[in-house]
C-alpha cells in the first residue's frame, strides 16, 4: 500500500513538484496537512507555509477534503 492509500483525503493534499531536475512530468506526492502551531512546515503544510510550498510545487486544491479546508482557510484570510 502506497503512502497515499493509507491516508484519509482528510489529511493531505496532493501536490506535484514544478520543475523536476530531471526534466521528466513528476508523480503527484501526499503531504499531511497540519495545523499551524503544529506544522514543521518541511515535511507537512500548513495555511502559514502554504505559500512557500507554492513557490516550487503544483497543489490540486480539488483533490482532496484536506486541501479544500486549506483553500477555504486561505480565501478567509485575504481581505479585498
Amino acid at each position: 500500500m502506497s503512502y497515499s492509500q493509507s491516508l484519509s483525503g482528510n489529511a493531505y493534499v496532493s501536490m506535484r513538484l514544478r520543475k523536476p531536475e530531471d526534466g521528466r512530468s513528476p508523480a503527484r506526492v501526499p503531504i499531511r496537512v497540519r495545523k499551524p502551531e503544529r506544522c514543521g512546515h518541511t515535511e507537512t503544510v500548513c495555511s502559514v507555509c502554504v505559500g512557500q510550498w507554492e513557490v516550487d510545487y503544483e497543489i490540486a486544491w480539488r483533490s482532496t477534503g484536506a486541501a479544500r479546508r486549506l483553500r477555504a482557510e486561505l480565501d478567509a484570510q485575504v481581505t479585498p
